[in-house]
């Protein structure tokens, strides 16, 4: 397969996937004013050339007990360590997303039930030649109560983002307008959110970059503003992750010299503590654990 690159219409479609990726191909098509074929086209040549990795469902761990959420960007030696951590980190809580990044550096998403800060501070400690580089937390918490139709389609969400409420409603026999309806009522109570994962390998001409700014919380707002207006003309794929004292931002940069310029700015502003930066080169999402969680939550559900 010949080496493509992205233009201006790609990057418009995945800006728009990653908002939201179950999208129609006629909304897409309308909001950029080209035609469906086109849009179909473009996001079928996306997925082909795997561009687009994955249609993702994002759920809000929180409404499964899961109420504390935990990153950290660690440095380790080979694969021996990394699969040690891994190892470590599942006996904690849910590994729920983890990423190679550029130079020996991983991403690793941890939800638990339980405030294990100390044993992830520990992590040193615990393997030699790891390195912690960043780590913050956050809380996610929901009142939620899912009915059983509810579980089966996340079920169904999971296993194809992008299946149609039609799709949906024949596989767990309920009505269009009822799954329709159940599936907006988790979306409005932020259980669910759809996106894409992009492979940053493959996207020729642009190097990927994760920025997480830590901030004192009382500045975050003042800070988080500056810095939008200091990306605008970038290409940011995905909403910013915002929590009480920290930023993120995944960029897609051309020349370093516009993470230079961004590094620069957080650290001149008010009320920013420090950064860290890391180049991700694949990420992947893991629903096994949760999967399991619905399964036994319908069971329980449908016992006479």
């Amino acid at each position: 397969m010949t080496e493509y690159r992205i233009d201006s219409t790609d990057i418009e479609i995945m800006k728009l996937l990653t908002k939201d990726c179950r999208l129609s191909y006629r909304a897409i098509a309308l909001s950029l004013d080209i035609t469906i074929n086109t849009v179909k086209r473009r996001i079928n040549n996306l997925v082909s050339r795997k561009i687009i990795e994955e249609f993702l469902v994002r759920v809000n761990l929180g409404a499964f007990g899961y109420t504390n959420v935990y990153n950290l960007i660690v440095k380790y030696r080979g694969n021996t360590e990394k699969i040690k951590i891994k190892q470590y980190l599942e006996n904690l809580g849910y590994l729920f997303m983890y990423g190679d990044c550029v130079g020996g550096v991983s991403r690793f998403a941890l939800a638990s039930k339980n405030n294990v800060i100390e044993e992830l501070r520990s992590l040193p400690e615990k393997i030699d030649s790891v390195q912690v580089i960043d780590f913050f937390s956050s809380s996610w918490r929901s009142n939620f109560l899912f009915s059983t139709n509810d579980l089966k389609i996340l079920n169904c969400l999971i296993a194809k983002s992008r299946a149609k409420v039609k799709e949906i409603a024949k596989i767990i026999h309920v009505s269009q307008k009822t799954a329709s309806r159940r599936i907006d009522a988790m979306i409005l109570n932020h259980i669910i959110d759809f996106t894409i994962i992009v492979n940053p390998m493959e996207m020729k001409g642009y190097v990927n970059v994760g920025i997480f700014i830590h901030v004192e919380k009382q500045h975050r707002k003042e800070v988080t503003k500056e810095i939008k207006e200091e990306l605008k003309n970038l290409l940011v794929l995905g909403p910013p992750y915002e929590d009480i004292d920290t930023i993120a931002f995944n960029l897609y940069v051309q020349n370093m010299w516009e993470v230079d310029n961004i590094q620069r700015k957080a650290e001149s502003l008010t009320g920013v503590k420090n950064l860290s930066t890391i180049l991700p080169l694949r990420r992947e999402y893991f629903h096994n654990l949760l999967l399991e969680d619905i399964e036994r939550r319908i069971s329980i559900q449908t016992l006479p």
